[in-house]
C-alpha cells in the first residue's frame, strides 16, 4: 500500500503552503510560552496546520517580532524539511 499522509487518509486535500513554517527545528519553549527557535506561541504552533494563508502570514510576522536578537540581527527563518 502506498504511503499517505494523515490528511490524505482522512479524505482531505492538502493545500499548497505559500507561507513556509518558521520552524527552525530548535524547539525550546521558554517560561513565557514562546518557542525560542521560531518565536511562535504554543497556540500559534497548534493552529498552523489549519491556518489560512493570511493567518499564517500574521503568525510569521508576530513570531519574527518575538524572536531574540542574536548578534544585532534577527536570525532568518529557515524552514525544516518534512521528515
Amino acid at each position: 500500500m502506498q504511503a499517505m499522509d494523515r490528511g490524505a487518509r482522512a479524505g482531505h486535500m492538502q493545500r499548497p503552503m505559500a507561507t513556509p513554517s518558521p520552524c527552525t527545528g530548535e524547539c525550546r519553549v521558554g517560561a513565557q510560552g514562546v518557542c525560542r527557535g521560531c518565536g511562535r506561541t504554543l497556540d500559534e504552533i497548534a493552529a498552523w496546520s489549519t491556518a489560512t494563508e493570511a493567518q499564517r502570514a500574521a503568525i510569521v510576522k508576530a513570531a519574527m517580532a518575538r524572536r531574540p536578537i542574536e548578534g544585532g540581527a534577527r536570525p532568518s527563518a529557515t524552514p525544516v524539511p518534512p521528515r
